[in-house]
């Protein structure tokens, strides 16, 4: 009977707002949706006596989770409003929590350059020749590679940096199982933090 590992990412998020001494900025929301899980035998991650599948792994759909920032409402301000008059540069951060089953688990992450959409999709800022934050665009780090997830809160890795608000950001994962993980059902946390600012 061959040993079966499942693994399923659960998400959490926290939400940073950096301030300076340009002002306070404005509140807002990350949503993530989707929760990708994959069940591989010991078979497929066992390549050779002793050595994990480090090359190969699991890959997830692109679009395995979907991350979102919006402004809050306010007052008589939609988000759409707030955003739409505020712009700031946000960078995303990603942690794993630590488990002691999952050390030798290799979870990766990566997103596209421009992903996502615009939120709202066409602003009067757009059309400004000269633009204090530059375009509403996104650039993942690495060049759109996989970026190793670290399994510390102190160590959370950049992911990625947007300007402006945006909905429907693909996050793709590539799980490089060890033959040391439990085999049954298990649950690996994923968190996000956005960090705002002005700059």
């Amino acid at each position: 009977m061959a040993k079966k590992i499942s693994t399923k990412l659960v998400f959490a998020s926290l939400l940073l707002l950096a301030c300076n001494s340009y002002g306070q900025l404005l509140p807002g929301t990350l949503d993530v949706s989707g929760m990708p899980n994959f069940i591989q035998s010991v078979h497929d991650v066992i390549q050779e006596a002793g050595i994990d599948d480090k090359t190969l792994g699991f890959e997830t759909e692109m679009d395995a989770t979907e991350i979102s920032f919006t402004i809050n409402a306010a007052g008589s301000q939609s988000a759409s409003e707030q955003c739409a008059e505020n712009i700031y540069r946000y960078s995303v951060y990603m942690h794993r929590s630590y488990s002691h089953d999952f050390e030798k688990t290799v979870i990766q992450a990566k997103t596209y350059t421009n992903s996502g959409n615009r939120f709202p999709k066409s602003i009067p800022y757009d059309n400004q020749p000269a633009q204090a934050m530059g375009p509403r665009n996104l650039s993942p780090e690495q060049g759109g590679q996989y970026i190793t997830i670290p399994d510390d809160p102190s160590r959370a890795i950049k992911v990625m940096e947007f300007k402006g608000c945006r909905t429907d950001i693909p996050i793709q994962y590539r799980i490089l199982p060890s033959t040391h993980s439990p085999e049954g059902l298990s649950s690996i946390d994923i968190h996000f933090t956005v960090v705002a600012s002005s700059q």
